[in-house]
C-alpha cells in the first residue's frame, strides 16, 4: 500500500502513487511533476542506543555547491522515507541541521511530524558534536518521562 508523503492517506491513482503524493497535497507543494527530482533532502540516519533506549539520529548532508531541500524544510518527506525503511519510529528523534546544529524532531511512530524542539529545555548553547547531542537529548528525554511502577 502506498501512502501520501504529506498527509499519509492511502493512494490509489497510479500517477499519485508514482509521485508518492495525492493531488491535493501535490497542488499545495506547487504542482510541478518534477519538483522533487534532484531536490530531495540528502541525509543519512541510524538508530543509536542511549542507555538501552533507541534514538533515531538524522544528519542533513546538504551542500551549498549542490543545493537540495534541507532536512528542516523536507522533514515530512524524510520521516516518511525512514518509516518505509525501518518501520515505526522511536520516541526520541534528533537531527543535525544543515548548519551542523543538533535539535529534536517530534513525530509519531508512523512518521507524522509534530514539530521541532531543542535537544533539552533551557539549553543555552549550540550542540554540534554527535556524541554530546545523543547524551544531552537522551538524558533530557529520559528525565521528562513519567515514572513507571513495576507493582
Amino acid at each position: 500500500m502506498t501512502r501520501c508523503l504529506k498527509c499519509h492517506h492511502e493512494l490509489k491513482d497510479p500517477r499519485s502513487m508514482a509521485r508518492e503524493m495525492g493531488p491535493i497535497c501535490f497542488s499545495k507543494w506547487g504542482g510541478q511533476e518534477d519538483m522533487f527530482r534532484d531536490r530531495n533532502p540528502v541525509y543519512d540516519f541510524d538508530i543509536c542506543l542511549f542507555n538501552g533506549m533507541p534514538v533515531l539520529c538524522i544528519r542533513d548532508l546538504y551542500q551549498s555547491g549542490n543545493p537540495t531541500m534541507t532536512v528542516t524544510n523536507g522533514v515530512e518527506l524524510v520521516l516518511a522515507q525512514i518509516v518505509r525503511s525501518v518501520g515505526a519510529l522511536p520516541k526520541l528523534i534528533i537531527y543535525r541541521d544543515s548548519e551542523g546544529e543538533w535539535d529534536r524532531i517530534k513525530a509519531k511512530p508512523d512518521g507524522t511530524f509534530n514539530g521541532f524542539a531543542p535537544l533539552a529545555q533551557g539549553l543555552d548553547y549550540r550542540v554540534t558534536a554527535d556524541r554530546e547531542a545523543l547524551e544531552v537529548a537522551g538524558l533530557s528525554f529520559a528525565a521528562a518521562q513519567p515514572e513507571t511502577s513495576d507493582d
